[in-house]
C-alpha cells in the first residue's frame, strides 16, 4: 500500500437522490441510508434527539461527540456540515461501547452488514497518522497496519494508503484537517471504548458519494488494554479492526448479528472481532 494522493478537490456535492444501506432514525423510523445532511438531522430532531452530552460516571476527557451533534440512530451521530477545501462536507461519529447486561440494540436493521450511506468509500488511498505518545500499549502503529490489511484483503482492494507514527497528530472529533489518524486519549462518557469520526458526502445517488477523512480515538482511561487478549482488558486489534471498519464506510451490525466484527458492543478478553465474519466480507465487498 503506498501513500494516496490527495483529492479533496474533486469532491463534488451530489443533488438529491436515492438512498442505500439500512440505518434506523430513532423511534424506529426505517431508512435505507443517510439521507441529505438537511433531511437527516430535521427528521432526528423532529423525534426527539438532543444534542450529544457526556454521560455521568466516565473520565475527565473529551466528549465521546461535539456538542450540537445530533444521535440519528444509535450511538450513530450527525456531526453537520463543514468546509473541506472550498467543498462542503459532512460528519457521522459512531460510538463502540462495552457490552452491558442491559444494552441497546444496535441500529442497522436485519442485515449483518450495514454501511454509513450506500456508495460512500475512498476513491483513493490516502495516508494515515497515530500518535502513539498516550498509547497503552506498544506497535500500535504496526497493528494498526495488520488490522487495515484484514478489511483489505477481505475488499479485494486497496483502501488505506500507508501509516506512520507522528506525535503531532490530534484527532480532530468537530471538523475536517486534512488528517487521517488515531490516538488514546481520555473519553469523557461511561462505557465508550472507542469513536470514529468520518467525513464525506453523504446525500444524493449513491455514485456520487465518498469518504474524505477519518479520526479515531481510544479511551485510556477507564479501560485496561492488551495486545494478548488478556481477560481483564481490551484488546486493541479487537477494538481497532472494528473501528477501521467504520473510517472505510460500513455502519454496525444488527442486533443478531452478534459474531461480525461490526457489532457494535465489545467486552474484556473479547478476540474474534480481529477477524472478519461473512457479514463484514460481504459488506466491505459491496462498498469496494
Amino acid at each position: 500500500m503506498g501513500a494516496g494522493r490527495h483529492r479533496r478537490n474533486r469532491l463534488t456535492w451530489p443533488e438529491e437522490g436515492a438512498c442505500g444501506a439500512p440505518l434506523t432514525l430513532p423511534k424506529g423510523e426505517p431508512m435505507r441510508s443517510m439521507r441529505t445532511p438537511l433531511v437527516l438531522a430535521t427528521a432526528a430532531i423532529l423525534v426527539g434527539s438532543v444534542a450529544a452530552m457526556a454521560a455521568p460516571g466516565g473520565s475527565n476527557g473529551r466528549p465521546a461527540v461535539p456538542p450540537g451533534a445530533v444521535e440519528i440512530a444509535p450511538d450513530v451521530y450527525y456531526l453537520g456540515k463543514r468546509n473541506a477545501n472550498g467543498v462542503e462536507v459532512e460528519g457521522i461519529a459512531v460510538v463502540h461501547r462495552a457490552k452491558q447486561g442491559n444494552d441497546r440494540k444496535p441500529g442497522g436493521g436485519g442485515s449483518c452488514f450495514t454501511y454509513l450511506a450506500s456508495g460512500a468509500k475512498w476513491l483513493s488511498a490516502e495516508p494515515w497518522s497515530v500518535d502513539t505518545s498516550g498509547a497503552p500499549i506498544s506497535g500500535m502503529a504496526s497493528l494498526m497496519a495488520t488490522d487495515v490489511g484484514t478489511w483489505e484483503s477481505g475488499a479485494g482492494a486497496d483502501i488505506f494508503g500507508t501509516g506512520s507514527t507522528d506525535t503531532s497528530y490530534d484527532a480532530n472529533t468537530s471538523s475536517v484537517d486534512g488528517r487521517n489518524g488515531a490516538e488514546f486519549g481520555p473519553i469523557a462518557d461511561a462505557g465508550v471504548i472507542a469513536v470514529t469520526y468520518t467525513w464525506g458526502s453523504f446525500g444524493g445517488p449513491p455514485k456520487s458519494r465518498q469518504l474524505v477523512e477519518w479520526d479515531m480515538i481510544f479511551d485510556s482511561d477507564s479501560f485496561s488494554w492488551s495486545t494478548t487478549g488478556a481477560a481483564d482488558a481490551m484488546d486493541f486489534r479487537n477494538i481497532d479492526t472494528h473501528e477501521l471498519g467504520h473510517a472505510m464506510g460500513l455502519g454496525h451490525s444488527s442486533s443478531s448479528c452478534t459474531e461480525e466484527t461490526m457489532y457494535a458492543f465489545a467486552s474484556n478478553g473479547e478476540t474474534k472481532k480481529r477477524d472478519l465474519n461473512a457479514g463484514d466480507i460481504a459488506g466491505i465487498n459491496g462498498l469496494y
